[in-house]
């Protein structure tokens, strides 16, 4: 017959023990609360991340500031995107093709 290890007070799964479903977290309150924000204010809510990101107050933490930075980034700057590059080298080398461009005159 096994041996039935006994769960000390602090060990186990307990009923009703963990968060509740349905219980708001801070992401799930940050996006109703910067809307509701942006509309009385009349602005985007990427004006409203910026306005955060360039906030002198101490009403942002700087977690606060690094996370509008990282939300806002997508709208300012533009993903690299990787290219190809067809030309044509006539069946030459890398080094041969050089070499030939060095001996073309330009014109």
């Amino acid at each position: 017959m096994p041996i039935k290890k006994e769960r000390g007070p602090n060990g186990g799964k307990r009923p009703g023990s963990g968060r509740k479903k349905g219980v708001p977290n801070k992401r799930t309150l940050s996006g109703p609360v910067i809307k509701a924000h942006a509309a009385k204010k009349g602005i985007t809510p990427l004006e409203f991340m910026l306005q955060v990101l360039r906030s002198k107050s101490t009403k942002y933490t700087h977690q606060d500031k690094m996370e509008a930075a990282r939300n806002a980034a997508p709208y300012v700057h533009a993903k690299l995107q990787s290219t190809f590059q067809q030309t044509s080298n006539e069946g030459l080398t890398h080094e041969q093709w050089l070499r030939r461009m060095q001996e073309e005159p330009e014109g």
